[in-house]
């Protein structure tokens, strides 16, 4: 699934309902998960997890999201405006990085 394609929609789900719908039920229909704040929604998660020293002096405030997506996801080219630390809880995910001063050498396409 590809949230370029012509078919791709969002809605809003309260998270009980989206483990219902797309994980409990084992859909066909395929469902991503993006940017969730979950440890905010679920504080008691958030014992399990301490943050690295680097993030108490962040200059930046430290958000924690939270994407939950099916085999096979794609993700478009893009930039994130802020730095990122990324875990894997299960599965595994592909990443391919360029320098950004090659910004202007990389051509978006639709996956």
């Amino acid at each position: 699934s590809s949230y370029t394609s012509d078919l791709w929609s969002q809605k809003l789900l309260k998270l009980k309902d989206f483990i219902e719908t797309y994980i409990l039920s084992h859909s066909d229909e395929v469902a991503y998960l993006a940017q969730y704040e979950l440890f905010n929604h679920i504080t008691k998660l958030r014992e399990d997890i301490t943050p690295l020293d680097y993030c108490a002096v962040s200059e930046c405030d430290v958000v924690t999201n939270c994407w939950f997506g099916p085999e096979g996801t794609v993700s478009p080219l893009h930039h994130d405006h802020y730095q990122n630390l990324f875990c894997q809880v299960y599965g595994y995910k592909r990443f391919i990085m360029f320098d950004r001063h090659d910004d202007m050498r990389l051509i978006s396409t639709t996956c």
